[in-house]
């Protein structure tokens, strides 16, 4: 038997409430992200996407609907499940890149390594390796502030990576940085698929940066317009 998709989202909706008036930021979306792709989720503002990438992993819960970890419902799983989840398995990359502005780039790897108990000797090895993985085993003395946006980008990857998750999770990775910049930390995230057989999923409104994925999916008003199949 095939392995299921690392995610799965079914008939996916969700609403706000804005006044009398509801609001579906997705209504009823299908998706799926398979082991090992590289895929971009693509659409102008308010479209749906960060939507659909906070539910994937786990960070909100829809209205309707539902989505599956490696064939397992998230409803099924307890806050608590839902939390180690996050934790081990999904890594996730911000626009910002949300670096501890006081600690260095090596301490912001460490970070997470720590909290899951692992020791501060292997905390700090694995850091370092995972800190040359990405380019940057010379800076990893540096705060953030001294580091240029393209750097902090590749930390925060560096930092998503710390505990080995199955996927990664972008949300407009390269809404910062300038086109050089953006296309390593998009050279890198197909590295870390292509090469590690880690799943990805980008989520950009930036049609070249989607092109550097294996599947795009458009969003449009919440619904998936013209999808191709995985």
């Amino acid at each position: 038997m095939s392995a299921p998709p690392v995610l799965e989202a079914r008939r996916l909706v969700r609403a706000f409430r804005q006044g009398r008036r509801e609001v579906r930021a997705l209504d009823g979306v299908d998706f799926r992200l398979e082991p090992g792709e590289f895929a971009a989720v693509v659409g102008p503002s308010g479209s749906g996407k960060s939507t659909l990438l906070h539910l994937l992993g786990a960070l909100d819960v829809p209205t309707e609907g539902e989505v599956l970890f490696e064939g397992r419902s998230l409803h099924a799983m307890s806050d608590d499940e839902r939390a180690r989840l996050r934790r081990t398995q999904i890594g996730f990359v911000f626009q910002f890149f949300q670096l501890f502005p006081t600690l260095s780039a090596l301490e912001n790897v460490e970070v997470p390594l720590l909290l899951d108990g692992l020791s501060p000797p292997r905390a700090r090895e694995r850091a370092r390796a995972l800190l040359d993985r990405v380019g940057l085993s010379e800076r990893g003395g540096h705060r953030p502030e001294e580091l240029a946006g393209g750097e902090r980008q590749r930390v925060a990857i560096a930092r998503a990576l710390a505990p080995d998750p199955r996927v990664l999770l972008a949300d407009e990775p390269t809404g910062n940085l300038d086109r050089e910049n953006g296309a390593r930390v998009l050279d890198l995230l197909g590295d870390l698929s292509r090469g590690e057989g880690r799943a990805v999923l980008l989520v950009t409104h930036d049609e070249r940066g989607a092109a550097r994925a294996g599947r795009t999916v458009r969003l449009l008003d919440g619904r998936v317009s013209a999808a191709p199949e995985p």
